[in-house]
């Protein structure tokens, strides 16, 4: 069990931004298994979760059943129309996209300026928002450079954003080409300013946007040893890169007490089921229950990798097995398996980081 009862964090509302596009919602972005997992941890946490589009096709069971494990649903599409007509310009990058750069300017029209967290909804707990907010009190800003976990007390920050933003839609082309012309001056502190650099041309997606942001100062943003030193749990989103970014000697042993997943004697704060890591996490099952015991590369291309990796993607293509949805469920239930079988230097795809 986690414990919550020892700090007293400064408020800040837990925002979830959703969209669901049929009623089988929970297959890909399972709340209510999140929220139960949450529930037998001892966490409890209330999460203001914010639909762009499509609260009216989730059931009214499974609405009710969410708002029992603490979700609070709220239905913002009248809203967000008006912002997607207004940007109708985001298109360009697909609906999926053009959602992720305006939930933030959904956010500041729906709940106001109130200091928030945001998390994507493919995010597990591993220890209590409340006692990483006490911890990280009064910083603003986006771990690593994703937006995935989004920490935004400064009321300047949603401003700065949504006058960038209309920059940015303004001309995009020319927008992007300058902050790649920028983008080289960046590349030796990114790491140290708790930022990245994007990797294309044009500002496709909020977290290309974001990380240009940050990087050049435009979105106030704590540093990585601010917000490294102050959080006792460790931090990081991407699991495939535990070795840059948690600011620990290597390597590190991982294992699962108790239902909590640590590395060494620290508690990881979260695990952020990205895609990337979920392919990465189904092909090693995959190889796992072949009983292959070899390191399992890191395939970051689909048209590229091993025979075994492109049996994979096909079972995958063909069967829908290892989804995100089912690889939450197998790794992060009741009595389920931990992840100790890749988070060791035989298995993890890069030598060195664990033991």
């Amino acid at each position: 069990m986690i414990s919550n009862s020892h700090l007293d964090a400064v408020p800040l509302q837990s925002i979830i931004v959703a969209w669901a596009t049929s009623g089988s919602f929970e297959r890909s972005v399972p709340l209510a298994f999140l929220g139960e997992r949450n529930r037998n941890l001892g966490l409890n946490i209330g999460f203001d979760v914010l639909f762009l589009e499509g609260l009216h096709l989730l059931s009214s069971s499974y609405r009710e059943k969410l708002s029992a494990l603490g979700y609070r649903l709220h239905n913002g599409e009248s809203l967000y129309r008006q912002l997607k007509k207004r940007y109708a310009v985001l298109e360009r990058f697909g609906s999926y996209e053009q959602n992720c750069f305006l939930r933030w300017l959904a956010i500041r029209d729906f709940f106001g300026n109130t200091p928030f967290v945001h998390y994507d909804a493919d995010i597990v707990f591993n220890t209590t928002p409340e006692e990483i907010n006490a911890e990280l009190s009064g910083l603003t800003f986006i771990l690593h450079g994703c937006p995935a976990y989004a920490r935004i007390e400064d009321p300047a920050w949603l401003e700065s954003y949504t006058t960038e933003l209309d920059r940015f839609v303004a001309d995009m082309e020319a927008y992007s080409t300058d902050a790649w012309r920028q983008r080289s001056g960046f590349a030796a502190t990114a790491q140290e300013r708790n930022g990245h650099l994007w990797d294309r041309r044009i500002l496709s997606s909020d977290q290309d946007f974001m990380q240009f942001l940050t990087l050049s100062g435009r979105l106030p943003q704590a540093d990585a040893a601010t917000v490294h030193s102050r959080c006792s749990s460790v931090l990081f989103i991407h699991p495939l890169g535990i070795g840059e970014e948690t600011h620990l000697p290597l390597p590190l042993r991982y294992e699962r007490r108790d239902g909590i997943d640590y590395l060494g004697d620290r508690k990881v704060a979260f695990w952020h089921m990205t895609n990337g890591f979920c392919d990465y996490l189904g092909y090693a099952t995959f190889l796992h229950q072949l009983l292959i015991s070899s390191r399992t590369p890191w395939v970051q291309s689909r048209t590229e990798g091993p025979l075994s990796y492109a049996a994979y993607r096909a079972l995958v293509r063909f069967t829908g097995t290892y989804s995100r949805g089912q690889l939450i469920r197998r790794y992060f239930g009741e009595d389920s398996r931990d992840l100790g079988f890749i988070f060791n230097d035989k298995r993890y795809w890069h030598s060195g980081v664990f033991v």
